[in-house]
């Protein structure tokens, strides 16, 4: 039982991260934009943040805002979270 707790220990400690920098990529977005973005609309992938929506508007408002939620993020979670978003 002990090997099982351990194991399930390490798993928490490699998933946590991600939901960390989804939650403040959406905080993040809000606060620039002032749009509300899910986290289960917010996925990370090879350090690239993609966004899910289907508004053209918000879409164009993060290219815009890019640098400013990139950095908003990066005080948060650290330098190295992610690099681009899109």
């Amino acid at each position: 039982m002990q090997q099982l707790s351990s194991l399930l220990e390490r798993f928490k400690r490699f998933s946590r991260p991600n939901i960390e920098i989804r939650e403040a990529v959406s905080k993040a977005i809000k606060s620039e934009i002032g749009a509300i973005v899910s986290e289960k609309d917010v996925s990370i992938k090879s350090g690239v943040a993609y966004v899910k929506t289907h508004n053209s508007i918000l879409k164009n408002e993060l290219f815009l805002k890019k640098k400013n939620i990139l950095d908003a993020v990066q005080n948060v979670c650290g330098h190295k979270s992610i690099s681009d978003i899109k």
